[in-house]
């Protein structure tokens, strides 16, 4: 769970058939939001391991599992996924991701911890 500095919660949910699995939103006045609501068949299957929310760029970094990294666009709703075969990134099975004071992602994967300059 991650608290934003409006007072929104963000989740992410797994459930084994999938229909309800993803990244939601809870905002303060009680309201739910899914992310990825067109296609929700995109977490089916593969849980989320990790998230953060850069507020600055107002974009959401997941790590999810057997996929890679996930970078979604709040505003603009638009994805992007970066895998093994697109990217630097050494293995499609993330446990953890954050982002330091500079602004790079690092990410623990199973292929040993990874910094990249993912933006």
């Amino acid at each position: 769970m991650w608290e934003d500095k409006k007072g929104n919660l963000w989740f992410s949910l797994y459930n084994e058939k999938g229909a309800a699995a993803g990244m939601y939103m809870l905002s303060p006045e009680g309201k739910w939001e899914r992310l990825w609501n067109d296609n929700p068949a995109m977490f089916a299957g593969n849980s989320i391991n990790d998230f953060f929310l850069d507020e600055e760029k107002n974009t959401l970094w997941l790590s999810q599992n057997n996929v890679g990294i996930i970078r979604y666009d709040i505003g603009r709703k638009k994805t992007e996924i970066y895998t093994t075969e697109n990217s630097n990134v050494p293995s499609v099975n993330i446990e953890r991701i954050t982002k330091d004071k500079d602004g790079a992602i690092w990410a623990a994967t199973f292929a040993g911890i990874i910094k990249t300059a993912l933006k």
